[in-house]
């Protein structure tokens, strides 16, 4: 049974904006009725950010902010424009090197649709496990996570 949270996140929020003003943590832990590391624990959590950074309450994790195509992006423009390494400006920007490196495959289907398309109008109560077996029984399986 889940224990229930006696303060809402508006509340820690608050109660951060006021540890943030400069109100001596000791005075607020007391009003509050929590302990000073509790404090410090929702500044850390909140503290110094918009709606958008605050942590996802259910799940206890941060949300994404942006996803990595926008972080290779940056990644990009800041080698450039700054002639810094690739491997710093991954360092700068938290992103790993191996995303700054990955290229996305195009895929070649074209061929591999063409016959399924054959395959279905001629017989037409095939599925497509049925289909793949008789692409692979003509000789052109298609790949293992194709089509």
């Amino acid at each position: 049974m889940k224990m229930k949270k006696r303060f809402t996140e508006e509340q820690i929020i608050g109660a951060v904006k006021r540890l943030e003003k400069g109100e001596p943590t000791r005075e607020l832990s007391r009003e509050l009725g929590v302990t000073m590391q509790t404090l410090y624990g929702w500044r850390r959590k909140f503290g110094g950010g918009s709606i958008a950074r605050q942590p996802d309450l259910e799940k206890g994790e941060l949300k994404k902010m942006v996803g990595p195509e926008v972080k290779r992006d940056s990644a990009v423009k800041v080698v450039e424009r700054f002639q810094v390494s690739r491997r710093r400006a991954c360092r700068i920007l938290s992103l790993h090197q191996s995303t700054l490196q990955y290229k996305p495959k195009g895929r070649d289907d074209e061929e591999v649709k063409a016959k399924m398309k054959m395959f279905a109008s001629r017989f037409r109560r095939f599925g497509r496990p049925r289909i793949h077996n008789e692409l692979r029984k003509s000789g052109d399986p298609p790949k293992k996570n194709g089509i």
